[in-house]
């Protein structure tokens, strides 16, 4: 996939943007044969604008070769006059904040300034910010905000130039909560309308959508709202680890149509596709009835990209057991195993991999049933479970001997990042 680094508010462009000549760099697709517009991402390579088109793909030839992306988009517009970005007016009579920053320092960087810096606001704020776009490099304005009560908010932003706004959880590296992208060509205001925001301190952070075009002398300005509804969102039942719904043996009704997203990380061996957060989620506890493995599960069971995770303690002390995001045969859906005691409190928690992923179905928990039943005069393993008796190159060269024409009936196991190898000797 042809992404950016990690930073979704990187403060540098991931190629350079030269000015060349408009020699025939494209190829067939730069004759005018070509439909994409040239400023707006494609789904075929080259756009509708020989001079444009030849000019990008001489800086980037991916553009003509694969696909007209989204970043060609954006090199258009940094390198094309008819992709110039647009430039709205903007009033900063109305702000009752200045952001302070001058152009050029990077005072309120967070997550791109070493020092992770921010601005403060609080909830009705009318920030007045300026930003700039020049020579690869975006300035990236940060603001910490927090609220004392479970409210929807609206975020809005009206710039000069074409602008994204994103909604974080607190901390490095942020969870993007919501996100909205400004229409390439345009300075349209863009907004992240009536989200439930459960009490506490988050990040709102406002990007320039290109690295060029606006150097520091267009003093760009932008205003940042942080608007008060005046509508209270009330969590659904489960959504935090304390207010835990009880989850039993067989199948259980779920939905997470409003959790709230609490921002706490998943354990760092669940991590997947890069991310630790899970979203909308809500909590049950589980007690088994027998110790052993057990599977719990959402495979093809509910509508949404779903992850799981289970956890031994109290919710102040909390013990990762065991995670899941897409189960084996389970599309996006989930499927988790588990080694459980009887009697003893296990918390499951239930949510999504991304901030639009929620909805509702079922979750099975249920004894893993072996795939092998021990036939009749099968061999035991010398090894019970959790012990290392036969662990051969991965224990101390121990090994277990087998014969010729025998069966073995073995136990295997894999949990907290450890799995267990079982290791055979024949002599012929």
């Amino acid at each position: 996939m042809r992404v950016n680094p990690w930073s979704f508010v990187g403060t540098m462009a991931t190629a350079s943007m030269l000015a060349v000549c408009t020699a025939s760099f494209g190829g067939d697709v730069c004759n005018g044969s070509a439909t994409n517009n040239c400023c707006v991402a494609g789904s075929t390579p080259g756009c509708s604008d020989t001079d444009c088109c030849n000019t990008v793909c001489a800086a980037d030839p991916f553009c003509c070769s694969v696909v007209w992306d989204g970043i060609c988009a954006g090199e258009a517009s940094s390198l094309c006059a008819l992709c110039a970005p647009a430039i709205c007016p903007v009033d900063c009579s109305s702000a009752t904040v200045e952001e302070g920053e001058l152009c050029g320092n990077d005072d309120n960087g967070g997550c791109n300034n070493p020092s992770q810096l921010v601005s403060f606001i609080d909830v009705g704020d009318v920030v007045c910010g300026q930003y700039w776009a020049d020579g690869s490099t975006r300035d990236t304005d940060w603001y910490e905000f927090t609220t004392t009560e479970n409210k929807i908010l609206t975020f809005a932003v009206s710039g000069q130039i074409q602008t994204n706004l994103f909604f974080t959880t607190q901390g490095c590296p942020p969870a993007v909560i919501q996100v909205a992208t400004g229409v390439p060509g345009s300075c349209d205001a863009v907004a992240i309308s009536d989200v439930c925001v459960p009490a506490g301190t988050y990040w709102v952070i406002v990007v320039p959508a290109n690295f060029n075009g606006t150097p520091c002398d267009q003093d760009a300005k932008y205003l940042l709202s942080i608007i008060d509804t005046g509508s209270v969102c009330t969590a659904p039942p489960g959504d935090s680890c304390a207010d835990a719904i009880p989850a039993f043996e067989g199948s259980n009704n779920v939905d997470t149509n409003g959790a709230f997203t609490n921002g706490d990380p998943l354990p760092p061996e669940c991590n997947s596709f890069g991310s630790v957060t899970m979203f909308n989620d809500v909590w049950y506890t589980f007690t088994p009835s027998v110790s052993g493995l057990w599977e719990i599960s959402t495979c093809n069971s509910v509508d949404f990209d779903s992850r799981l995770a289970i956890y031994s303690g109290d919710c102040d002390n909390l013990v990762g057991i065991a995670c899941n995001d897409d189960g084996s045969g389970c599309g996006l859906t989930s499927n988790m195993l588990a080694t459980l005691d009887a009697g003893t409190e296990y918390r499951i928690r239930l949510g999504g991999f991304g901030a639009a992923e929620f909805g509702s179905g079922t979750m099975t928990i249920s004894p893993f049933v072996s795939c092998v039943a021990c036939p009749e005069g099968s061999v035991a393993e010398v090894e019970l479970c959790g012990e290392d008796l036969n662990g051969g190159c991965n224990g101390g060269g121990v090994y277990e001997d087998a014969a010729v024409n025998s069966t073995i009936c073995g136990t295997f196991w894999a949990d907290g990042s450890t799995r267990d190898t079982d290791w055979y000797k024949i002599n012929l």
